[in-house]
C-alpha cells in the first residue's frame, strides 16, 4: 500500500509526513489529519480485475459513438430533408389522377337580345367561330368546325387583287368609293391605302368617318365602339358580347368581348392563355385606350382597355379564300375604342 501512494502522489511527500523517521510521521498524522484505509478486500478485488476496467471502458466509447451516430441521424432527418424536399419542383399532376372538381369555367355572359343555345357562344381564346359555326346556329347547337390551315392562309394572301397598288384590294374600292384604277382617289398626295390606315376619307375630305360607304357601331351595353362596311350584315350573337359582320362573300369580322375578371395586363393574359415564355416585338398593338397583341398569323388581336375591364377580341376569318378585307379588318381595330366617340 505505502508503494502504491508513493508511486501515485511523489509530489505530496512532504506534505504527508513520507520518508521521515517513524517517530515524526506519526507526530505529523496525530497534529493535522485522520487517516482513513481502504479495506483490504476492495483493493484485493481492483487488483484481481483487469478486465472489468477494460469493459467499462469499451461501454463509455461504444456508448460515445452510439451518440454520434444518432445526432447525425436526427439532423440529417430533421433538417437536411427538409431542405432537399424544399428545393425540389413540384410533381406535375396528370390529369387522369385527378380527383378533385375541374376548376370552375370563365364567367358565362348573359344574352341581351337572343337566346343562344349552350355551347356556341364565343369565347375569346385560341379559336372563334368559324361562318360554317355561325350559320348553322341552330336549337340543338352548331356543328360546323374550321378547316382553314397556315399553307391555305398562306396561299389566301398572295391572291389579292389590287390594280393600282394603292393598298387597297378592288373588292376594298368599292367599299369606300374610291377608284380602282388610281392610287390617289381624291388627289390629295396620299394614297388611299395610307388614309384608310391613318383613319382619313380616301374618297373625299375629312376623316374616315366622311365616308359614305361605312357605319359606326356604338355598343351601349359596354359603351365601345368601331367601324365596319355599310353593305355588311352586322348580328348580334350574344347581345353587344359577340358580333359578327359578314361580307356578301360569306368573309366575316367578329368582335368578342368578356370581363378581365383577373386585371390582367394584355401580354400576362397572353401568355396565360397560350403558355408562352416569350412574345415577338412585332405582335404587340396599343392604340389610344386599349393595349393589344396579335396572333402569329395577324389575324386575330387581343386587347384590353387601360382600366383592364374588359378582354376583346378582334378576329378576320377568310373562310379559306384570299384576304381582300385586311384593310377592312385593320379598319376596324384602328377605329376600336372604349368611351365617347362622335364617329369620325
Amino acid at each position: 500500500m505505502d508503494n502504491i501512494i508513493n508511486e501515485l502522489l511523489p509530489d505530496k511527500l512532504s506534505e504527508t509526513g513520507a520518508g521521515l523517521p517513524p517517530g515524526q510521521q506519526n507526530e505529523i498524522f496525530d497534529r493535522d489529519a485522520s487517516v482513513y484505509v481502504m479495506p483490504a478486500h476492495f483493493l484485493a478485488d481492483s487488483q484481481s480485475s483487469p478486465n472489468a476496467k477494460r469493459f467499462g471502458l469499451l461501454i463509455l466509447v461504444g456508448g460515445f459513438f452510439l451518440l454520434a451516430i444518432f445526432s447525425v441521424l436526427a439532423y440529417y432527418f430533421l433538417f437536411k430533408q427538409k431542405s432537399i424536399q424544399s428545393s425540389l419542383p413540384a410533381p406535375a399532376v396528370e390529369e387522369s389522377s385527378l380527383t378533385t372538381e375541374p376548376p370552375p369555367a370563365a364567367p358565362a355572359i348573359a344574352p341581351s337580345d337572343q337566346s343562344v343555345p349552350d355551347g356556341i357562344l364565343a369565347t375569346i381564346g385560341p379559336e372563334t367561330l368559324s361562318q360554317e359555326e355561325v350559320v348553322n346556329i341552330t336549337e340543338e347547337g352548331a356543328t360546323g368546325e374550321s378547316t382553314t390551315t397556315a399553307a391555305d392562309m398562306a396561299t389566301a394572301a398572295d391572291d389579292i387583287l389590287d390594280a393600282d397598288e394603292d393598298g387597297l384590294s378592288d373588292q376594298e374600292e368599292v367599299i369606300f368609293n374610291t377608284n380602282p384604277a388610281l392610287s390617289d382617289t381624291d388627289g390629295d398626295a396620299y394614297s388611299d391605302g395610307q388614309e384608310v390606315s391613318n383613319l382619313y376619307n380616301p374618297g373625299g375630305n375629312g376623316k374616315i368617318g366622311e365616308n359614305p360607304g361605312l357605319i359606326f357601331y356604338r355598343a351601349t351595353s359596354f359603351d365601345y365602339g368601331f367601324f365596319y362596311p355599310g353593305g355588311w350584315e352586322l348580328s348580334r350573337i350574344d347581345g353587344d358580347n359577340s358580333l359578327i359582320i359578314t361580307a356578301p362573300d360569306k368573309q366575316f369580322l367578329q368582335i368578342v368581348l368578356q370581363p378581365n375578371s383577373g386585371r390582367l395586363a394584355i401580354d400576362e393574359w397572353y401568355r396565360d392563355q397560350f403558355t408562352v415564355d416569350t412574345i415577338s416585338a412585332d405582335l404587340f398593338y396599343a392604340r389610344d385606350g386599349w393595349d393589344g397583341l396579335f396572333l402569329e398569323d395577324k389575324l386575330t388581336l387581343y386587347l384590353t382597355d387601360k382600366n383592364r375591364e374588359y378582354l376583346v377580341a378582334i378576329a378576320y376569318n377568310p373562310n379559306n379564300t384570299a384576304h381582300h378585307f385586311k384593310n377592312i379588318y385593320q379598319l376596324a381595330i384602328n377605329s376600336f375604342i372604349f368611351g365617347d366617340a362622335s364617329g369620325n
